[in-house]
């Protein structure tokens, strides 16, 4: 690994090495800045990596034109058994959910035709029926 990182032109740039015919790098550079980084942050609770990697993105977000107001959803964010569900399942799983929220703080706001949503065993009702009647549709287009 450190002889990847002495090949990385922007570890060479940050550390002003890249005239350098061979790079000053070793796993104990490595270690030495970790146990120096840890050392201050218990010192001072003051993170420095931490400070240096937002501001870096900060400048990247600005120097890109991205807005860091609108918060984007990736893999990371995501339960990792969405992945299991159809679009269907998704969909009606966001729908129950509201539905269940809106009827605990008021149940009168909700409307007649979103009360099946409240119901446990609704999910596979519709999901069961949906995904039955598509696969008869299928079946019969052949």
């Amino acid at each position: 690994m450190v002889e990847n990182l002495m090949l990385d032109f922007r570890i060479q740039y940050a550390l002003h090495t890249t005239s350098f015919e061979e790079q000053p790098l070793s796993d104990k550079t490595l270690s030495c800045f970790r146990k120096r980084c840890y050392d201050y942050e218990t010192l001072h609770s003051k993170d420095f990596y931490h400070d240096c990697v937002k501001d870096l993105s900060a400048s990247i977000a600005k120097l890109m034109g991205i807005s860091c107001k609108i918060r984007r959803t990736d893999s990371m964010m995501i339960e990792s058994n969405i992945r299991k569900l159809s679009q269907m399942e998704l969909i009606y799983t966001c729908i129950a959910k509201l539905a269940v929220y809106v009827n605990k703080i008021n149940d009168s706001t909700l409307p007649d035709d979103f009360k099946h949503y409240i119901d446990h065993d609704d999910f596979n009702r519709v999901i069961y029926n949906q995904s039955l009647s598509s696969s008869l549709s299928w079946t019969a287009s052949k």
